[in-house]
């Protein structure tokens, strides 16, 4: 299993979607965008192939490019469509109508709050997406869906502000072996600076490492559990007002071909 495109290829996919950027910087290689680093006004978006899981990282935390983006188990060419969709309207993708698949054969809402048990909210999860939960191949999906719930019921509040207990949503996206699952929290109290920071700090260590010296949830173990399960995660915040993180993770895939996968990010 390759997901690797060359440089041609990837200009080529690009050029053949016809996409026109207004509002997001495009490069194929970084020292592309090395002049645009120096006085950025606009998105910066690298699309690139063969970066670790760290570079990825690294390059969004590091070198503040906004859209790392490779070919993988959804194609360079989708990403690129949804990319174009937030470029034309960045705060359609705080709507609940958002589409992260050309033809998604199923589309679910869920609403919960604070008080409703997450292991109710993960069944029914599994259930509305006929999937079976109990598979070794069904272990990726539970942990991010484990997580993005934790987060909603448990960290948004604590930041919110004073605002409370409030209800939040989740939506699932289902195509082919790809599920996009979405939390959207009334809170706005998401860092991008903070959430891959610490990614990167718990992919330098090593998540087993990690774990061992601290055993808290805040030492960023939650969010580099989604984002080793997950082929892209996209973060966005409109501050003290809404949160939306997705996270497009792989179902029944072997843990080899899981490995193989070419990540990306989008910081909204």
């Amino acid at each position: 299993m390759s997901y690797s495109l060359s440089l041609e290829d990837r200009k080529q996919q690009f050029e053949a979607e016809n996409i026109k950027f207004g509002k997001t910087v495009p490069a194929f290689t970084v020292l592309e965008l090395e002049k645009e680093l120096g006085y950025k006004t606009k998105k910066l978006a690298l699309f690139e192939d063969k970066l670790s899981p760290l570079d990825v990282i690294g390059l969004a935390h590091r070198k503040s490019i906004d859209y790392v983006i490779q070919n993988s188990l959804q194609s360079f060419s989708e990403k690129v469509k949804v990319l174009g969709a937030i470029d034309r309207n960045p705060q359609s993708y705080y709507k609940e109508d958002f589409t992260f698949f050309a033809k998604p054969v199923g589309k679910h809402k869920i609403i919960f709050d604070s008080k409703t048990p997450r292991k109710t909210i993960v069944n029914l999860c599994f259930h509305r997406l006929q999937i079976n939960i109990d598979t070794n191949r069904s272990h990726n999906l539970k942990t991010v869906l484990e997580e993005l719930i934790m987060n909603a019921q448990i960290d948004a509040p604590s930041l919110g502000n004073g605002k409370g207990f409030l209800k939040s949503t989740l939506i699932l996206e289902k195509v082919d072996k790809l599920i996009a699952v979405s939390i959207i929290d009334l809170y706005g109290t998401l860092t991008y600076s903070k959430f891959i920071g610490q990614i990167e700090s718990v992919l330098n260590l090593g998540v087993s490492v990690a774990m061992n010296q601290n055993r808290q949830r805040g030492a960023g173990i939650g969010s580099s559990i989604i984002y080793n399960a997950a082929e892209s995660l996209y973060l966005g915040c409109l501050p003290n007002e809404k949160t939306r993180v997705t996270a497009i993770v792989p179902f029944g895939l072997s843990e080899a071909n899981q490995e193989k996968l070419q990540k990306s990010i989008f910081l909204l």
